[in-house]
């Protein structure tokens, strides 16, 4: 009975100490566990330093383009307040030159109204002129 008891108690034994890891074993998984985190750790951190790097280089390159895109948009704004300038300035040319142009025409037509009161001052004198003649040319042809 002695026999099957022993028997019993190492079976038992190594079914138990089969089913239960070593602690040699346990180390080996821990050290497997340490190391595959370790790595797992550090390929997140430089994927987190990579994508780190490239958003900031993305960054950079978007304010770069801006700064860019301002000082050309700058640089226009520049060029269409020197161009609202000259048409400012011939603007304010030819409205001179059309006040110019009404202040002679105007002048225009006060000679012009004048040479025709003239006009009808020597047609009127002229009438009188010729009533004249004709008054004295009368009284000769009835002497003739």
């Amino acid at each position: 009975m002695t026999t099957t008891i022993a028997t019993i108690g190492t079976s038992t034994n190594q079914s138990t100490t089969g089913q239960m890891p070593t602690l040699f074993e346990g180390g080996v998984a821990l050290a497997l566990l340490y190391f595959v985190l370790k790595e797992a750790i550090e390929f997140f951190k430089k994927k987190d330093d990579a994508e780190g790097a490239l958003t900031q280089s993305l960054i950079d390159d978007l304010r770069k383009e801006r700064k860019e895109d301002l000082f050309n948009m700058s640089q226009i704004m520049l060029k269409i307040d020197g161009s609202n300038q000259q048409i400012a300035i011939a603007i304010h040319d030819m409205s001179k030159a059309i006040h110019d142009l009404n202040v002679s025409t105007q002048q225009n037509a006060r000679i012009h109204s004048e040479i025709f009161g003239l006009l009808r001052e020597q047609e009127r004198v002229l009438h009188k002129i010729e009533a004249h003649i004709s008054d004295r040319e009368a009284p000769k042809r009835v002497s003739v």
